[in-house]
C-alpha cells in the first residue's frame, strides 16, 4: 500500500470485495467496446486504476472505473489496484 496524500491510497484488493455504486447514471454494456477494453486489459494490465471508498456493509463501492472492473472480471483477474478514497463522505462528489 502507497500513499498519495492524505485522502487517497492505493491498494490491491480482490476483485469479489468491490460493488458498484449505487447512483452511477452509466451502464455497463456487454458489447464490442466492452470485448475491446477486455483484450486491452489481458494484454497491457489496467493503465489506470479505478476509484473506489469503503462501503458500509464491508468491501468498497466503485465511484469510478466500472467498466474496467467489468473488464477484469471478465479477463479471469482476481486482484486490482484501486485508488481508495479514505473519506466515507459522498460529498467528495
Amino acid at each position: 500500500m502507497s500513499k498519495n496524500n492524505k485522502n487517497i491510497e492505493i491498494l490491491n484488493i480482490p476483485l469479489s470485495e468491490l460493488k458498484p455504486f449505487e447512483d452511477n447514471p452509466f451502464k455497463v454494456r456487454l458489447d464490442e467496446s466492452m470485448d475491446e477494453l477486455t483484450e486491452s486489459v489481458q494484454q497491457s494490465g489496467v493503465l489506470s486504476p479505478i476509484i473506489a471508498r469503503p462501503n458500509k456493509d464491508g468491501g468498497y463501492e466503485i465511484l469510478s472505473g466500472h467498466r474496467r472492473a467489468k473488464a477484469c472480471e471478465i479477463a479471469g483477474m482476481q486482484r486490482l489496484k484501486y485508488h481508495i478514497l479514505a473519506q466515507k463522505s459522498r460529498q467528495m462528489y
